[in-house]
């Protein structure tokens, strides 16, 4: 019984944790697309757009769940994928359309017309510091440019300063800050959701 029950408290004990409340505070950044760097990557990337039936290509970056991928796929989000030698790297989510879930403000935001969100961004650890990431970034800001688009629009944790300084050089500006509350995976905020 005793062996039950301190089991039982160390149980417990690792839920309180992760929902403990904390503070988390987000940027979010705007691109008017008026000058966008030519930035090179400083190994050979061929860039892709993933393809409906395609979602498992985006596990070789991060185990995403594949159905989640299809579904962004058939809303009609866009994902580019970065590969190096016949592997994906690094992948990038862009929304142009409808309302965008923010989840570390816990909110809907609406896109405006011309507007597009640039979200769910990762580069796979062995390739970081090779400036894929800006390259990817200055190509689909360059083609959604092309397509009419006046507004690029993406978020990043205040803790994550490499990627605040990377948006930066290639031309985004801090436009807003956003305060929320985080208990285990929810967050919530006060936070108007538009921009």
């Amino acid at each position: 019984m005793k062996v039950w029950a301190y089991q039982m408290l160390r149980h417990i004990s690792k839920l309180a944790g992760s929902i403990r409340p904390s503070v988390h505070i987000e940027y979010f950044y705007s691109h008017d697309l008026s000058e966008i760097p030519e930035v090179e990557p400083r190994i050979p990337v061929k860039l892709t757009k993933l393809r409906p039936g395609e979602g498992q290509r985006i596990r070789e970056v991060w185990p995403v769940p594949v159905q989640k991928t299809e579904s962004r796929l058939k809303r009609g989000d866009l994902c580019y994928l970065g590969v190096v030698n016949d592997k994906a790297v690094s992948y990038h989510w862009v929304q142009t359309s409808g309302s965008h879930f923010v989840q570390p403000a816990g909110k809907d935001m609406v896109l405006n017309q011309g507007q597009f969100m640039i979200y769910h961004t990762r580069v796979d650890e062995k390739v970081k510091g090779k400036r894929i990431n800006p390259f990817v970034i200055c190509t689909l800001l360059k083609e959604l440019k092309e397509a009419g688009y006046h507004q690029g629009l993406i978020y990043t944790a205040s803790t994550n300063q490499a990627n605040q300084r990377s948006l930066e050089r290639v031309g985004f500006r801090k436009i807003l800050q956003v305060k929320s509350l985080r208990i285990g995976k929810r967050f919530y905020s006060n936070w108007k959701a538009s921009i």
